[in-house]
């Protein structure tokens, strides 16, 4: 049973290491993504002719004024939880609710 302990304890230092590096990427990727999307929020909410023409161009007139906010308001929530899930990447609850918001907006988009 001892033995066992050690080697899980010695491969555990060994693993650790490459999820820690794979925890960075993620970080990194939210980061870039919070950049997006605060990109688009601003785009939705003062230019709502960009966001007419490239994220609903199937149905144009569905994009008023009002839902160009609305748009603009779901993606700043989706900044927020991409930065507050970069900063605090071990916080698994943040996290969870980070991936939910983008399977959420997969589901939006493409159903």
């Amino acid at each position: 049973m001892c033995n066992m302990a050690v080697f899980l304890l010695g491969l555990g230092s060994q693993i650790f290491p490459i999820v820690e590096e794979k925890m960075m990427l993620i970080q990194a990727w939210l980061s870039f993504v919070a950049f997006m999307r605060i990109f688009a929020a601003f785009n939705s909410a003062f230019n709502i002719k960009i966001i007419r023409e490239n994220v609903y161009a199937g149905s144009p007139q569905s994009m008023t004024p009002l839902m160009g906010r609305l748009f603009s308001a779901w993606t700043m929530m989706s900044f927020t939880l991409c930065v507050l899930s970069a900063y605090d990447i071990h916080n698994k609850t943040l996290l969870c609710a980070t991936w939910l918001s983008f399977f959420w907006a997969w589901v939006h988009f493409f159903c």
